[in-house]
């Protein structure tokens, strides 16, 4: 007996994403080939996969379960072989926040996670920015692989790993009070206007206004529409509120803004997002590999108001 492995890939992700109509656009088919594709698969097989019919939600059968949790070795068998013969290694793809550099973790950190992968499990490791709003949707729709993100994603098709903590800074407006400061401590920093995008989910918002030390009834927050880290800067720059960063993500420049120590203030929290139903082993690979060399980085290294030197070992994708 032969499996369709384009066929079993396709049953694979229904299972996934639950629904025919999400899996066929996911997978860029037809709602009725997919259907045509796990009916194939059933008649190959000699079992019944679904307990329903091809319309909307898709329950699998007991045998189906089975079949999806074991097919994931099989399918990155295939892709392993493939990418062999044709002298390619398998590719995987890390979304990063779009900050107009590549994220909240220094390029040279994302080289050394390629480093680590490669004796794990090598593949061609590309990095792609991803608009502040689309988080979420791009790692479900399979854009990318995994994603570095703030908080923990609340979606039930999503797993998030805790991978590193970053030291917190402020990022205050030059010409403010705290402009000439050498640091600032969380207690002054939680009483001013702090800016806050309530387009974006509240666990991913959480650590740049300090919504994790106190409630967000209780802060000054002044909205503003963050599609990256640029444009919330730009207004800090601007005088209209302040803002709590990553340490790392300061390669951004600006004359009118000023980066301080936050002195109190626990580490800014990083997580490793992929999709519970992805059992490819290159992906927990790099979730790995991000969690082995981002929590060895130092959360208290000196702050610094300068640019840091370019690298470009990683493509990058807009």
């Amino acid at each position: 007996m032969r499996v369709n492995l384009e066929q079993l890939e396709s049953f694979v992700v229904l299972v996934e994403e639950g629904h025919f109509g999400r899996a066929a656009t996911r997978l860029h088919v037809s709602p009725s080939a997919l259907t045509k594709r796990v009916q194939h698969l059933e008649s190959d097989l000699g079992v019944r996969l679904l307990e329903r019919g091809p319309v909307g939600p898709a329950v699998p059968t007991r045998e189906g379960r089975r079949l999806a949790a074991d097919a994931g070795a099989l399918l990155d068998h295939e892709a392993a072989v493939r990418g062999a013969a044709g002298g390619q290694l398998p590719g995987l793809v890390l979304g990063v926040p779009h900050d107009g550099g590549v994220g909240p973790v220094p390029v040279h950190r994302l080289s050394e996670v390629r480093r680590e992968l490669d004796v794990t499990h090598p593949a061609e490791l590309t990095c792609r920015r991803v608009p502040l709003p689309l988080m979420t949707s791009w790692l479900v729709e399979g854009r990318v692989d995994v994603l570095l993100t703030s908080g923990v994603v609340r979606h039930r098709l999503v797993h998030s790993t805790a991978v590193a903590a970053i030291r917190r800074v402020a990022a205050v407006a030059a010409d403010s009070e705290l402009g000439a400061a050498p640091e600032v401590r969380v207690e002054d920093m939680v009483d001013l206007p702090m800016l806050f995008d309530p387009s974006l989910p509240d666990e991913f918002m959480n650590p740049f206004y300090l919504g994790d030390l106190r409630p967000a009834a209780g802060a000054n927050l002044v909205g503003i529409a963050s599609r990256d880290a640029r444009s919330v800067l730009r207004a800090v720059a601007g005088s209209t509120g302040v803002t709590v960063l990553p340490e790392s993500l300061i390669p951004i420049r600006h004359r009118r803004l000023r980066v301080l120590p936050l002195v109190g203030a626990p580490p800014f929290p990083l997580y490793a997002a992929r999709r519970a139903g992805d059992r490819r082993s290159g992906v927990r690979s790099l979730v790995r590999a991000l969690s082995e060399v981002l929590s060895g980085a130092d959360p208290v290294g000196a702050v610094t108001n300068e640019s840091p030197g370019d690298h470009h070992e990683i493509p990058v994708l807009e």
